[in-house]
């Protein structure tokens, strides 16, 4: 599971510096998902497994007590996702793919500093 983890935190560093690299490429590739109640549960279902994975390796990581509440985050975050509806979801895409690039980039620096921060906890 750990592989797991180094492979997940190396692919958000990939997005990371795609996301400050080219932001108006990823703004546009976000334009492009439509959300449906079936990827709605899929998003869930990934993040409650994600939860649990970062749960189940903490110990083995460098920074157990952080990983822990990071993956209470992600099970929070992956309940919370089936409280909205598909429209409200798509909405809140709709206004991201309004956002300017410095703010892409500044998702694009979360998403490189958080993958940053898996790869160095189980490395």
């Amino acid at each position: 599971m750990l592989t797991f983890i180094l492979v997940f935190g190396l692919v958000i560093v990939g997005v990371g510096i795609f996301g400050i690299g080219w932001p108006a490429q990823m703004t546009r590739m976000v334009g492009r998902v439509t959300f449906t109640n079936r990827l709605r549960y899929l998003a869930a279902a990934f993040r409650l497994a994600l939860g649990a994975v970062l749960y189940l390796v903490a110990e083995q990581t460098g920074f157990p007590m952080t990983m822990k509440i990071l993956a209470a985050f992600t099970v929070l975050a992956g309940v919370s996702v089936l409280f909205f509806s598909a429209d409200r979801l798509q909405r809140w895409l709709e206004t991201v793919r309004g956002w300017p690039p410095l703010a892409m980039r500044g998702v694009g620096l979360v998403a490189l500093l958080l993958g940053g921060f898996f790869v160095l906890a189980v490395v």
